[in-house]
Order: C-alpha cells, then sequence, then structure tokens
C-alpha cells in the first residue's frame, strides 16, 4: 500500500543551494523540451517528439546532466502529460481555446526516484545522490564540496521504503516535501466469531454491520449530496461549452453515449418527479432492526411477512430489510414534521428467481405527515405522478385493498400507455395495468413513532422499481436487469 505525506525540513545553506539550483535546471529543461514540442517540425524532426525521445535526445544537454538522470527523466514526463491534457480538451471542446503548456519562468519541483534516495529503516536522515556535472560546478562555482544531499526529519523514522521524493525550491532556510512511501498490507485476524459487513451501494456509499454490538451505520450521504450537485455542474459547464463550439460552425465535439442501466434511467426520472413536487430524497440501512421492518409498521408478531420463508433473518431481532418503510419508520420517529420524502433501496425477500421475481430488488416508497392530510391529497398525488411517468393522457385507478400500516388502503391502475385503454397484449386486454399500492397511514403506525394521529395524519405509497422499468420500456423478464449484457444495456 502506498501512503502520502507532506511535510518540510531546515536545511543548510548550500543545501540551499544545490536544491535551488535542481529546480533552476529541471525549469530549463523544461523550457528546452517544451521549445522542441512548439517547434517540432521547424527544426526538422521526423516525428512529433514524446518524453521517451526527449530523454534520449537531450542525455547530453547542459540542464539535463545538471540533474540525477531520473529525475530528469520525471521532468520529460511532466511535460509529455501536460501537452496530452491540451490535446484532450482542444479535441473534446472542453475548453473554448485551451493554451499549450506554458514555458517555465520560475524554478519548479524536481523529482528524485527510488534510486536515488538512500534511507537505513529507523532512521530519520535521507541521503540523495547527486550528478556528477553538478557536484562539479557547485565545487567551481561556488565552494561547496558536497558528495551528497542529506535530508533530516523524524516523520523519516516510521517509512521502510520511500519510493518517490518531490522536493520544492527552498524558502527562506526551509525546503517543502512531497514523500511517498510503502507499507506493508495489515494482516487478516483470525476468525473469532465476530464480524463486520459492508454492503456497497449506489446512492449510499456503503451500509455497515456490526456483530459485536448488533448495529448498522450508514457512510456516504454527504459523498452523494456532493457528487449531485457536482454531475448538475458539470453538465451546466459542458452545456455552455458546446453552445459555444456550436456558435463557431464546429460540430465536433460529441460525447460518447454513457450506457445506463434502466433502473437507474428509471430512477432518476422517479426522483425529479418527487423533488420537483417538494419531496426530499431518504435512504436506510439494508440490516435492519425487526421493530422497524414489521412492530412499528403495525405488523404482529404472528403475520405471515415474518414467516422465515419469506424474510431474510440474521437472528431474532435483525435481518435484511424485506421493505424501505423502516426508512419511513426512522424519519417520523426523528418528529421533524412535516415529513414529505420518497426511499428508494434495495430490499429482500425470499423468492426464486424468475421472469418477474427475485431474491433481490429495489423499491421507492413515499411518505407525507401534515394536519390535515386526505386520501384526495393521496390521489391527486399520484396522478401528477403517473402523468409525469407514463404520459399527459395517462389515467389513474383506484382499487380497494388491504396493507396492515395503511387504512384505507388501495391499489393503483394506470391507463395502458401502448393502446390508451383500448385493451392489448401489454396489458393483457384489460386496458390498464397494475403499478403501486398505497393509503392513508394506520394510526397505530403514528402512535408507535411517536406522532399524535388525533393531530396528524399522512399518506404513504410504495412501487417497484424494477416493474416501472420492465414497464416503461416493454421488458418481458426482470433477469435481463441483472446479467449486466452490454449489448442490452446499449439500447437504453
Amino acid at each position: 500500500m502506498l501512503l502520502s505525506h507532506r511535510t518540510s525540513v531546515k536545511i543548510r545553506p548550500e543545501y540551499s543551494n544545490i536544491i535551488g539550483h535542481m529546480c533552476y535546471a529541471a525549469s530549463k529543461l523544461w523550457n528546452v523540451c517544451n521549445y522542441e514540442r512548439h517547434h517540432y517540425k521547424e527544426l526538422g524532426l521526423e516525428k512529433y517528439p514524446d518524453w521517451y525521445y526527449q530523454k534520449k535526445a537531450h542525455k547530453e544537454n547542459l540542464w539535463y546532466k545538471q540533474l540525477p538522470s531520473q529525475t530528469a527523466q520525471e521532468t520529460c514526463k511532466q511535460l509529455d502529460k501536460a501537452w496530452k491534457s491540451f490535446y484532450v480538451l482542444k479535441k473534446t471542446g472542453g475548453i473554448k481555446a485551451p493554451n499549450p503548456p506554458r514555458f517555465k519562468q520560475d524554478n519548479i519541483p524536481v523529482t528524485y526516484m527510488q534510486m536515488g534516495i538512500r534511507h537505513e529503516k529507523g532512521s530519520d536522515q535521507l541521503r540523495l545522490s547527486l550528478p556528477k556535472d553538478l557536484k562539479s560546478y557547485m565545487e567551481e562555482t561556488y565552494g561547496i564540496h558536497e558528495k551528497f544531499l542529506y535530508l533530516e526529519n523524524k516523520i523519516f523514522r516510521d517509512m521502510d521504503h520511500i519510493k518517490q521524493l518531490r522536493i520544492y525550491p527552498p524558502e527562506n532556510g526551509t525546503c517543502d516535501l512531497i514523500v511517498i512511501y510503502e507499507i506493508e498490507e495489515p494482516e487478516q485476524l483470525s476468525q473469532n466469531g465476530h464480524y463486520l459487513s459492508v454492503d456497497l451501494g449506489l446512492h449510499n456509499l456503503m451500509t455497515c454491520y456490526d456483530s459485536g454490538n448488533g448495529r448498522t451505520f450508514i457512510l456516504g450521504r454527504k459523498y452523494l449530496s456532493l457528487e449531485r450537485y457536482f454531475h448538475k455542474e458539470i453538465a451546466r459547464v459542458q452545456s455552455v461549452w458546446y453552445a459555444q463550439q456550436s456558435e463557431r460552425g464546429i460540430k465536433y465535439p460529441r460525447s460518447s453515449k454513457h450506457i445506463q442501466h434502466p433502473n437507474s434511467i428509471a430512477l432518476e426520472e422517479v426522483e425529479r418527479i418527487f423533488i420537483g413536487m417538494g419531496y426530499e430524497v431518504v435512504e436506510g440501512p439494508e440490516v435492519e432492526y425487526a421493530d422497524y421492518n414489521f412492530t412499528k409498521l403495525n405488523i404482529p408478531e404472528n403475520h405471515p411477512a415474518r414467516d422465515e420463508q419469506d424474510t431474510f433473518f440474521i437472528n431474532d431481532s435483525i435481518l435484511l430489510r424485506s421493505q424501505t418503510s423502516p426508512v419511513q419508520a426512522r424519519a417520523m420517529e426523528k418528529g421533524k414534521l412535516p415529513i414529505r420524502m420518497i426511499a428508494p433501496g434495495r430490499v429482500f425477500r425470499s423468492d426464486e428467481v424468475d421472469a418477474t421475481h427475485s431474491p433481490s430488488f429495489h423499491q421507492i416508497e413515499g411518505l407525507v405527515i401534515d394536519k390535515n392530510i386526505t386520501f384526495a391529497d393521496l390521489k391527486g398525488t399520484l396522478e401528477v405522478f403517473a402523468k409525469e411517468l407514463f404520459g399527459p393522457e395517462t389515467k389513474t385507478k383506484f382499487r380497494p385493498h388491504h396493507f396492515p400500516f395503511t387504512e384505507p388502503s388501495a391499489e393503483v391502475d394506470v391507463s395502458c400507455f401502448k393502446c390508451g385503454g383500448k385493451g392489448c397484449r401489454f396489458c393483457k386486454g384489460s386496458g390498464w395495468i397494475e403499478i403501486l399500492g398505497c393509503g392513508t397511514v394506520h394510526p397505530n403506525v403514528l402512535r408507535m413513532c411517536g406522532i399524535d394521529p388525533e393531530e396528524y395524519t399522512g399518506f404513504a405509497f410504495g412501487v417497484g422499481l424494477e416493474r416501472i422499468a420492465l414497464l416503461k420500456y416493454e421488458i418481458d423478464d426482470m433477469r435481463l436487469l441483472y446479467e449486466n449484457d452490454i449489448r442490452f444495456l446499449k439500447q437504453f
């Protein structure tokens, strides 16, 4: 494992002179090579000079010989990277009229590789080699008779294998360093019955479960919000760039098509709709307590949903969540009212894999808690959702149903968007397609989550993400969503 550490060291005037001269030589070598790249045609070069050509061509150059061989080579490599970035920007249109790498007016850092560094284990001193030409120049010009360069710092004691050292131009008797060093991978402990499980997610960085205390903890929500912000900002800047290119009559570049999973496309669409209506996206742990998954949702202990044949239990009180409703219970427990939220996420049920079932799939559940919320608010919300998702001509139909955590409850059908409700193969001749379940929140659920049902009411709904993807894109087999076949994914 490689680590980096930034620090500074105090140096003697002689060392300051030597390091300063090397940084000066590096900037001169940069400029020599950069001039060659700017004018390679005028110089009569047969082909464009890359770093490999330049390191061989300039071995006898004055400035090259006053640097350690690998240090001079790294300077050529850094210039090569700068030119590659320039050509990428020029080709893709990332920046309007990008400038090529500039000539250096000031001294630049120098990089020592492993071969030029001598370090004994446990020592706080580094010994750096100096090229022959540099030592001769320092003796003749400044009367400095140093054979090696010594740097001291306590942090070097704990660094066994130093791979690279980046030295910045000295200032006021100190010099900044970046040290890259290698450490051994930590040893794996023997099995002792205590385990930690980590589940990486698409929207949440990870969910962790610790068997020692029976708790789950979540990381990454802040990262998600930052990622979403910067994705939007990147998209905005790119649109400006492409508009500028179009004004100049440039048809290129065209960005390559980014392959997205149908689930991701459907989720982004659903989130867009509900965020536009003032909802908040909330996520929770996938390893959950039975109290949140069942009890607080008005599902008693003798309910069939608690059977082991339907639910993946870890122990008597901990399980893999069978729905995203526990996220709603946790949000209600916080007592921050009113609530307008959707809870997307992966859930687990003991189902056999077939064209319409999977033991692991995704749900999106919604919850609204406020004063004077009625079933009419629920109907209006879902009608807007259906029209936004499937088209403005879409109609909705509510059929009475039963769910333990809502009362009254209903299942919602939408008019077939293929035939317009006339009846076809897609809707099995009925003209309607079932998409979700919903209802007003049961008073018992509100009480168990610390909300007064006499003052507050609410509604909840839940829809399967895969079901939306299957319907919207006319996919007839759910298993296609999990095979990661690039031929299938390219269709979206």
